[in-house]
């Protein structure tokens, strides 16, 4: 019972870093349109469901911090998706715990 409660608060936990993410993911893409840069915006949004425009927009919203003045959001981005790993590789670690001991 106690290494289900430690699986279900980091499955907690990873959703609520995902979430960040997430909405950070849609600032920098807010940030994008305001800036003229629709087409760099629409191409991350096509490209979400195979992982690769939160990565572009990850590199490029780096590459314009000081312009667009998104120091906090990229760093909380960079952050929550460093801690969202862990966390994943966390859960992995229990379940396979849990699996192997029954």
């Amino acid at each position: 019972m106690f290494f289900l409660n430690i699986v279900f608060a980091l499955v907690c936990l990873d959703v609520v870093i995902g979430l960040t993410a997430v909405v950070c993911y849609i600032l920098v893409l807010v940030k994008m349109f305001r800036y003229e840069e629709s087409t760099l915006a629409i191409v991350c949004l096509l490209t979400t469901p195979f992982g690769i425009g939160p990565v572009i927009a990850l590199i490029y919203g780096w590459t314009m911090t000081r312009q667009w003045d998104l120091k906090v959001t990229m760093v909380v981005w960079s952050v929550s998706m460093g801690v969202w790993v862990v966390v994943a590789c966390l859960v992995l670690f229990w379940v396979a715990a849990l699996s192997g001991s029954s």
